[in-house]
């Protein structure tokens, strides 16, 4: 898994590069993300935010967000980010909502053969707020939901989920 994570953040800084070398101009804070905050525990951290430069869109400002994706992942995004991975479109709407700007930037990196999908991401006003609202009530409700529907403790995305530990094993929070 640490191998995984450490692949997605080299994919980034290569991102980031091509972006730089096409003329886009990229702002990040010192981690090399951009820090949105909602309150009530619900964050998140951008790739980054395109300041100017696009190609198509040289005025616009962008949020960045930048995936990996094996094969099969990767050539479901045929149908678009918002169809193939959801998760992936509504962080980038939070994302847009917490930074005020319109417009997302998503590009996925095959990492079968370094395929790039490059799309741009409209803000849904409506979503961003029922996402943020989801995050919030959840953060602040006194009982933790049942496990996601159709989880188990060896699935995939359970193994990478947080909540790990409580949904499957100890049923008790960690104090951090």
């Amino acid at each position: 898994i640490r191998r995984l994570f450490r692949r997605g953040q080299r994919e980034e800084e290569t991102v980031i590069n091509d972006l730089r070398v096409i003329g886009c101009e990229i702002s990040q804070d010192e981690s090399g993300q951009h820090r949105v905050v909602f309150g009530s525990h619900v964050s998140g951290s951008t790739d980054g935010i395109i300041e100017s430069g696009l190609p198509g869109a040289e005025h616009t400002r962008h949020v960045l967000e930048i995936k990996t994706h094996g094969r099969k992942s990767f050539d479901a995004l045929k149908d678009g980010v918002e169809k193939a991975k959801p998760e992936h479109w509504a962080q980038m709407q939070v994302y847009m909502r917490g930074t005020g700007i319109e417009r997302a930037l998503y590009v996925a990196v095959c990492k079968d053969d370094d395929r790039y999908h490059i799309e741009r991401v409209s803000y849904d006003a409506d979503a961003a707020e029922a996402i943020v609202e989801r995050g919030q009530r959840l953060a602040l409700t006194e009982r933790m939901p049942e496990p996601c529907p159709g989880g188990s403790p060896d699935w995939y995305q359970c193994n990478f989920c947080d909540a790990h530990d409580f949904c499957w094993n100890t049923r008790t929070t960690k104090q951090v």
